[in-house]
């Protein structure tokens, strides 16, 4: 499941945030184990944790904070990424992986047993993978609806499509959610927003930060993305299909597919959790 030939990209502790960000940005991650002068892992640092540095307390990009910052001094500035450091050794059982993933961490380091300076990242989205590819050893759960499974509706942290992109990424931090809905007055879906959407991002690409957030998405994707949805009689199966066809890392659960009220989530997390209980 973890393929150990790519190599493990990372960002020295000792590092400027520009360097950091300039790195994400080269190899199109969202965030980067830091290590330090030993080469030892000792956290994550995730483009969220620069912007919402950056910007916090900003009112235009003149008030933004300076990149001189070193990676040690923010890691874990966003709650998220204070779970990224976990390692494991290459032979423990997907089973006791199970736990972390359920808990929030997004990815976690695998190190190798032959070689111990050798490490790759094992993320939800490969567990979810692997579990929907072997999905008949597990199909009397996969038959289930969410409603079956426990899933009830929940209220969702959710932003307006004019709330401007530097506030809707602030919100992530201050609701301590890796996305939110984009909704309109009527609570009906109208898209998502995640770490994910800073994916490749630049400095030069900041100055945009204060366009509504439906600007910046449609800017930054090439166009609108219609949300993904399903409702709670959907199976878990068919709401991994969708998961693992799109490459999300999360459906809106709504009330009934013509309002498109959004009465709930599921997270990568939510179904690594339904199968660790």
């Amino acid at each position: 499941m973890v393929n150990g030939d790519k190599p493990l990209v990372t960002a020295k502790h000792s590092d400027d945030l520009k360097t950091v960000l300039d790195r994400l940005s080269q190899f199109n991650v969202i965030s980067l184990p830091v290590v330090n002068d030993e080469g030892q892992m000792i956290g994550a640092i995730s483009v969220l944790d620069i912007v919402v540095y950056m910007t916090w307390g900003a009112n235009n990009i003149t008030q933004f904070r300076s990149l001189s910052m070193r990676a040690r001094d923010i890691i874990g500035f966003w709650a998220t990424s204070k779970h990224e450091s976990a390692v494991f050794d290459e032979t423990v059982p997907l089973s006791s992986l199970l736990e972390p993933f359920s808990q929030g961490a997004h990815r976690i380091l695998v190190h190798s047993v032959s070689t111990p300076s050798k490490y790759s990242v094992l993320s939800q989205s490969d567990v979810v993978r692997h579990i929907f590819k072997h999905r008949e050893s597990v199909a009397a759960v996969l038959s289930q609806t969410l409603e079956q499974l426990g899933i009830a509706p929940k209220a969702v942290a959710s932003i307006a499509p004019g709330l401007t992109t530097v506030a809707a990424f602030r919100s992530l931090v201050e609701k301590k959610v890796a996305a939110v809905a984009i909704v309109d007055q009527a609570s009906t879906i109208q898209g998502t927003l995640s770490g994910s959407d800073l994916r490749g991002l630049t400095q030069e690409q900041m100055k945009s930060f204060y366009l509504p957030v439906s600007e910046y998405l449609k800017a930054k994707h090439g166009g609108e993305r219609t949300a993904i949805v399903v409702t709670l009689q959907n199976t878990l199966e068919e709401a991994m299909q969708l998961i693992v066809s799109y490459k999300i890392h999360r459906v809106w659960i709504v009330s009934d597919l013509s309002s498109k009220k959004v009465i709930g989530c599921l997270s990568l997390t939510d179904i690594i959790n339904v199968f660790n209980n």
